[in-house]
């Protein structure tokens, strides 16, 4: 008698859970239900983990949109991350922000290495311009006297700033060496 009472139990709320329906509406948690879309967000209930509230449509905030579409009271506190416009040098890898609902390129200042106006000797590009230790102003080698006066040092990348390659200069021999350093 008890396992049919359970049975009986059993099949009337199975019954009664598939014949749940307001106005003809079947509830969102139903298999019937599943494609469709109570809340008219675009979002099937299947899929929704809020099918009767159209501002709630993830689980776990995705969107760049200015709504707080997880419900936890914060908007936009994580979201899908698209590259940022500029990909060269140390801006490689950097990716948009997400400010008032839209995606918005990043303060590149922010980015380690980064200078506005390339200054470093350092085999990097720091100014994300696609050229690297370009334009510097450099310092003035170690030889300044004789044919070396006014030589500067080479930028040499990772290495920095090494001395130039004195034989390079014009009207440079190794007499004219000599002679320098014999005075």
């Amino acid at each position: 008698m008890r396992a049919l009472i359970i049975l009986s139990w059993a099949s009337y709320a199975l019954m009664a859970c598939h014949e749940l329906r307001i106005d003809e509406q079947c509830f969102p948690h139903l298999l019937e239900c599943a494609d469709s879309d109570f809340d008219g967000d675009g979002v099937s209930n299947k899929d929704d983990p809020f099918p009767l509230n159209d501002s709630c449509t993830e689980a776990t905030e995705t969107l760049c949109d200015g709504v707080d579409n997880d419900c936890d009271g914060a908007v936009d506190e994580t979201y899908e991350e698209v590259s940022s416009t500029n990909q060269r040098g140390v801006c490689v890898g950097s990716v948009k922000v997400c400010v008032e609902g839209a995606y918005a390129e990043p303060d590149q200042s922010f980015i380690d290495g980064y200078e506005a106006e390339e200054l470093s000797c350092d085999g990097e590009d720091n100014d994300c311009d696609g050229e690297i230790d370009e334009s510097l102003d450099p310092p003035s080698a170690d030889v300044q006297t004789g044919i070396c006066t006014g030589t500067a040092k080479v930028c040499d990348g990772a290495e920095g700033w090494i001395e130039p390659d004195y034989a390079s200069v014009d009207g440079y021999t190794l007499e004219a060496e000599e002679h320098e350093l014999m005075v």
